[in-house]
């Protein structure tokens, strides 16, 4: 695995995410947006906030995320991202904004007898950001008692970097989850690599989350779908609706679909994922029911993985980090032709 998290918000809904507040909930909304037709509004009064947890043990991430603020910078700063260990319960470091505008980063730790907090201040940056414009930030950042890394880039651009212990002591922690959360802020464009792999393994480099909806039948159309018309018609609804759908109850069963092409501007695509709103049955000829993701880049399909599936509504996904018929980076061309789909297994 490589990239292990993405979203544009372009599905509509916080069930992409594993964490949200309640009692001031983040809204999606389409007035102010990085790319593509939706952004995340998170507010501040009462404290607002989204997250995702990672399930891979490492200590090591690339993290990129669009903000934009319309709320000034406090005089104690303005916190905007944290990072987190201990399967979400213990906070490892933060990003905060300074009231001039610039870019502070933070390690954590604890009084072990008295369970108390306390941040600090590892590095801060030279540029000062501005309300009401988008910003790209990007960090690199690494956990570990002696060798650990916090760096941050801003459009691209590097801007402050601390090299050195980012754990207490004797501690062991992994990076388990990512929450933004604190103030009035936009957000966008999130998108996660680890260091594995040999594809998208480093700084995500500025990049624009776009979803590419079906648009047509592909070459098999096997699944039955809940109205009358075109399987893909019962597949391409944002948000989604659990009204319409395909369904099969046999096994190995493909349905496949031509895609939306990418945006004009588009231009290196670093990484394609297949998304499928999807549950299984309950029952005991349906308990081990999986879901494939097929991308067929040209006359042949390439199947991923099984996935598992849930008994209700959930975003199943697969990330595809290279296009497997070419072993290489998928091109714009390449997308803009891809025929993609579904399979059922066991």
């Amino acid at each position: 695995m490589a990239n292990v998290f993405m979203s544009g918000f372009e599905w509509k809904t916080m069930y992409e995410f594993d964490y949200w507040t309640t009692g001031y909930q983040p809204a999606i909304q389409s007035d102010v947006v990085h790319s593509g037709n939706y952004a995340l509004k998170i507010y501040s009064s009462p404290a607002g906030g989204i997250g995702i947890a990672l399930h891979g043990s490492q200590n090591e991430y690339f993290i990129q995320y669009a903000f934009r603020t319309d709320g000034q910078f406090s005089g104690l700063g303005s916190d905007l991202f944290y990072w987190y260990g201990q399967q979400g319960d213990r906070r490892l470091g933060k990003l905060n904004i300074s009231e001039s505008g610039q870019i502070r980063v933070y390690t954590s730790t604890y009084d072990t007898p008295y369970g108390l907090e306390a941040f600090t201040i590892r590095a801060m940056g030279n540029a000062r950001l501005k309300i009401n414009f988008w910003y790209v930030i990007e960090m690199h950042i690494k956990v570990h008692n002696s060798y650990g890394v916090i760096s941050v880039r801003i459009d691209g651009v590097p801007d402050c970097e601390y090299v050195g212990p980012t754990l207490d002591t004797g501690d062991t922690y992994t990076i388990d989850a990512l929450k933004w959360y604190h103030w009035s802020m936009y957000l966008d464009d999130i998108v996660v690599n680890d260091t594995t792999g040999s594809f998208n393994n480093t700084w995500p480099g500025c990049l624009k989350v776009v979803l590419l909806r079906p648009n047509d039948d592909g070459n098999n159309s096997d699944w039955t779908p809940s109205l009358e018309g075109h399987n893909y018609d019962c597949v391409n609804e944002v948000p989604y609706d659990p009204t319409q759908y395909v369904s099969t109850q046999g096994l190995d069963i493909r349905d496949t679909y031509g895609v939306e092409d990418l945006p004009s501007e588009a231009g290196d695509v670093l990484v394609v994922r297949g998304d499928a709103w999807a549950f299984k049955d309950s029952g005991s000829a349906a308990q081990n029911r999986k879901l494939a993701f097929s991308v067929q880049p040209t006359s042949t399909p390439y199947d991923s993985a099984d996935q598992d599936l849930f008994l209700s509504y959930n975003l199943t996904k697969y990330v595809f980090d290279y296009n497997p018929e070419t072993m290489a980076v998928w091109s714009k061309e390449e997308v803009n032709n891809l025929v993609a789909g579904i399979k059922s297994r066991a």
